[in-house]
């Protein structure tokens, strides 16, 4: 028997003391907090019902394209997990498809979870400490969203310290302000790009990241990713920063990413390709990045509190299965746009070629493996020489018969070069890519990683 639970029994024997053994923070810091919705089904339904610590009652959005709830925290906190309680009357499967968000400023998200497609009543999503003042939960699809109570746990003083697009990076007690570690910047004329390196010779706390860009009238917001090795470590979105003072549209693009990095070359990859760029910069983006090595210099970061894991600089893509079990497999599309384009150039082996559909809603793309795979992941190669942008809302879905289909991704609307999407060594023979709206889909490879 453990050592703690000894104790504790002696202590109810002796003395009647009935001992719990709290298993992290237990307090639910969105009880009767502020929470907005995309939309109200009616007034018995509104956001407020999701807080309200009732799990009789509901918070109810109408049928809208990927349905949101959000809830603000009202402070900063360092979470450790979330909870959703489901319905329980009916219609629990709509939930099939939820996402979980986080936020220091209302603005940048963080999709920290997808779920599976699989019906739950009860989900508990691991936060892993991230910091954050607003929760938002959303579905992945169109469709109604409903939820009993959405419980947030977490530590830290209710104070409103988050770091907005443009604000200095915030500074924690014990830390120096941190110094300008990457910077790609001068003063001459701009061509464009969707592209910009950072380049660590050392581990890094990254904390401020910064591009030179040509923002579109009306435009508040740039969806991005950041990768290493072909790998995506992070989909964020850059906010709107300070403006040239004569050139209104150019205006720095930053975003606030708090996030602990091996040496290595990193890659920030923008939706749109208005990045600036020119001869004094090698034709590489425009880009300045604020945070702490880890070595002891002046804006230094010594590592105590560290919250984020550390993804490595460059991962390793052949980790687990090394055979691409989808190679010259058969394969089907939902069209083809011509006979150039056939599904089996998804599994030709060839990075020169692509399977291409007809526009149409929802367009999708299959193959078979013939066989029933544990399968560890999926590659997407996407086209490199136009048009990578209608991929953004692909989908990956898993099926063993070809009938019933379970989403285990859903992209996030940017635009990327390679995809890795993680399958967790769930059982399928049938592995699908579909766009969530009405749009060409094409890609050069799929390639699929598993044990029989």
């Amino acid at each position: 028997m453990r050592k703690a639970n000894l104790i504790a029994l002696i202590l109810v024997y002796l003395f009647g003391v009935c001992v719990s053994w709290a298993q992290g923070p237990t307090t639910n810091l969105a009880l009767g907090k502020p929470a907005q919705q995309s939309s109200t089904y009616s007034g018995d339904y509104s956001a407020a019902k999701g807080v309200d610590g009732r799990k009789d009652t509901m918070f109810h959005t109408n049928n809208d394209p990927n349905a949101w709830w959000q809830v603000d925290l009202q402070g900063n906190y360092a979470l450790s997990y979330i909870m959703l309680y489901n319905r329980t009357d009916c219609c629990s499967e709509r939930e099939r498809t939820v996402q979980v968000l986080l936020s220091p400023n209302g603005i940048n998200w963080q999709t920290i979870y997808a779920h599976n497609g699989t019906n739950f009543q009860q989900l508990r999503v691991e936060a892993g400490g991230r910091r954050a003042r607003y929760v938002r939960v959303q579905l992945a699809e169109q469709n109604y969203f409903h939820l009993l109570e959405v419980e947030v746990y977490g530590t830290g003083s209710a104070s409103s310290a988050y770091v907005s697009p443009g604000a200095t990076p915030e500074i924690r007690p014990g830390r120096s302000e941190g110094k300008t570690l990457v910077e790609i910047w001068n003063t001459a004329g701009c061509g464009f790009t969707n592209s910009a390196v950072m380049n660590l010779p050392q581990p890094t706390h990254v904390e401020r990241v910064a591009l030179w860009y040509n923002w579109a009238a009306g435009e508040t917001s740039l969806p991005y990713t950041l990768s290493a090795g072909g790998t995506v470590l992070r989909n964020g979105q850059f906010g709107r920063g300070t403006c040239d003072l004569y050139q209104a549209a150019w205006c720095e693009a930053v975003d606030t990413i708090d996030m602990r990095l091996a040496p290595g070359t990193y890659t920030f990859t923008t939706a749109r390709p208005r990045v600036c760029q020119n001869g004094g910069s090698n034709g590489m983006g425009f880009i300045r990045v604020t945070g702490r090595s880890r070595f002891g210099e002046p804006g230094s970061y010594q590592g105590q509190q560290i919250t984020q894991p550390s993804p490595p600089a460059t991962p390793e893509l052949t980790t687990g299965p090394t055979t691409n079990v989808a190679l010259g497999k058969p394969a089907q599309q939902s069209s083809t746009y011509s006979a150039d384009y056939s599904a089996a150039k998804g599994v030709d082996g060839r990075k020169d070629s692509f399977f291409h559909t007809g526009i149409e809603n929802n367009p999708w793309w299959q193959v078979d493996l013939q066989g029933n795979y544990a399968i560890s992941y999926i590659m997407l190669y996407n086209r490199t020489d136009c048009c990578s942008e209608r991929a953004r809302t692909v989908q990956v879905m898993l099926s063993q018969n070809g009938s019933n289909w379970q989403t285990i991704y859903a992209h996030n609307g940017t635009t990327f070069q390679q995809l890795r999407v993680e399958a967790g060594g769930r059982r399928a023979r049938y592995v699908r890519v579909q766009l969530a709206e009405q749009n060409y889909l094409h890609l050069q490879e799929v390639e699929v990683y598993g044990v029989r």
